[in-house]
C-alpha cells in the first residue's frame, strides 16, 4: 500500500489565499490526481496527475470529452464508471457541472440532471449474469442526505440492517463507494463504515489496512468524523487488490491517499507526479489553478450580487400578498422591525 499527502484546492477556496508564481519558497501547487479503476478489466481505467491524463479503454463518449481537451484534469473532481463502462459520470469543480452518458429518459439521466451537480454519482458491483432494467447507481445530491439509488438487494438489505443502529441514518449519508465482491464504505456527514465482502474481509488486505487506520475505534490517535473519504475515491470493481482512496482532513483541508494499483499504473502515476513537480509544470499547473479560484469566485459573486439585488428590491418595495380566497393579508416586515429571525 502507498501513501500521498496532498493540499486540497478547497483550503485555497476556503482561506481565501492566492497561489503565488515565480516567488522563492513557495508552497508546491496542489497536484490534483483522479483515478477511476473501470471494470470490465483492469486494463479499464482513468489516472489524471495534474496537467497530464493517462487513460485505457474508457468508453467512447468520455475518450473524445477528454481528448477534445473538455475535461481537463485539474478541473476535475471525479470520474465513475458503471460494472460495464458503459454508464459513466464525472464532475468538474468549477460551477460545478456534470458530465455523464446513462439511458436517454432513463431513472439514472434524470437523477443525474436533477441533482447530481456538487454531489458524487457512484456504481456498485452485482450479479452479471442477471438482466438489469438499468444500471445500478448511487446518486447523491451536495446536500446531505438527498440522495437517490437503485442497487442490488443485497446492499439494500445492509443498508437497512444499518438504519436502526446509526442515528439519521438516511438523513446523514452522504454517499457510497463501491468495490468488487460486494464491498461498499459508506460516508456520513460524521465518519464512515465500511461493509468488507470477500477477500477485504482480511485484516491483512491493504484495503481493509488503509480503512482501520483511518478508523477512530481502530486507531485511538484518530478523533471521530475527524477523515472522510472523498469524492475521486475508487475501488475495483473487477479486481478486489486495487484501490485509490482519498481520505481528507476534516479539520485541516489536507488529504492522505492511500492506494494499491496494477504496476503498470502505479509506475505511471510515480512518473507522472515527478513531472508533476518540475519547476516549469509547477508555475503551469499554478497558473490553471489561479485561473480556477478566480472562476469559482466570481461564480460565488454573481449569485451573491443576484441574491442581494433581489433582497434589496424587496426590501425597497416591500412585499404584500393575499392567500387563495383573497380574505387574510399577509405583510412583509423589515428585517430590522421583525421580533423574530
Amino acid at each position: 500500500m502507498n501513501t500521498l499527502l496532498l493540499k486540497t484546492l478547497d483550503s485555497l477556496l476556503e482561506s481565501g489565499s492566492q497561489i503565488a508564481i515565480g516567488l522563492p519558497n513557495i508552497v508546491m501547487a496542489e497536484i490534483n490526481i483522479v483515478v477511476a479503476l473501470g471494470p470490465p478489466s483492469s486494463d479499464t481505467f482513468y489516472l489524471g496527475v495534474g496537467r497530464q491524463v493517462y487513460h485505457n479503454n474508457l468508453p467512447r463518449a468520455l475518450v473524445q470529452r477528454i481528448e477534445n481537451g473538455l475535461m481537463a484534469n485539474t478541473r476535475l473532481n471525479y470520474i465513475s464508471l458503471d460494472q460495464n463502462a458503459q454508464s459513466w459520470c464525472s464532475e468538474e469543480m468549477v460551477g460545478p457541472t456534470v458530465s455523464f452518458e446513462a439511458p436517454i429518459g432513463g431513472p439514472l439521466d434524470k437523477h443525474i440532471r436533477d441533482i447530481a451537480p456538487g454531489g458524487f454519482v457512484t456504481f456498485p458491483s452485482y450479479d452479471s449474469s442477471k438482466t438489469t432494467p438499468q444500471p445500478f447507481y448511487f446518486v447523491a445530491s451536495k446536500y446531505t442526505g438527498k440522495w437517490t439509488a437503485y442497487l442490488p438487494q443485497t446492499i439494500l438489505d445492509t443498508l437497512n440492517q444499518l438504519r436502526p443502529h446509526i442515528p439519521n441514518c438516511d438523513t446523514s449519508l452522504k454517499w457510497i463507494i463501491f468495490g468488487a465482491g460486494g464491498t461498499h464504505i459508506y460516508q456520513f456527514a460524521n465518519g464512515y463504515l465500511a461493509c468488507m465482502e470477500g477477500e477485504h474481509q482480511n485484516k491483512n488486505h491493504p484495503l481493509n489496512e488503509a480503512l482501520r487506520q483511518f478508523d477512530p475505534d481502530c486507531n485511538k490517535s484518530v478523533a471521530q468524523g475527524e477523515w472522510m473519504i472523498d469524492k475521486g475515491s475508487s475501488i475495483s470493481l473487477h479486481d478486489p487488490q486495487y484501490f485509490f482512496l482519498k481520505f481528507k482532513n476534516t479539520r485541516t483541508g489536507l488529504y492522505e491517499l492511500r492506494f494499491c494499483l496494477p504496476p503498470l499504473l502505479k509506475e505511471k502515476l510515480h512518473s507522472m507526479l515527478a513531472f508533476a513537480k518540475t519547476p516549469g509544470e509547477q508555475k503551469a499547473i499554478a497558473m490553471e489553478q489561479q485561473i480556477i479560484v478566480n472562476q469559482v469566485s466570481n461564480n460565488l459573486r454573481g449569485l451573491l450580487a443576484v441574491n442581494n439585488m433581489a433582497n434589496l428590491n424587496t426590501m425597497q418595495a416591500g412585499l404584500s400578498f393575499s392567500n387563495a380566497a383573497g380574505d387574510v393579508q399577509y405583510e412583509y416586515v423589515q428585517k430590522k422591525k421583525r421580533s423574530f429571525f
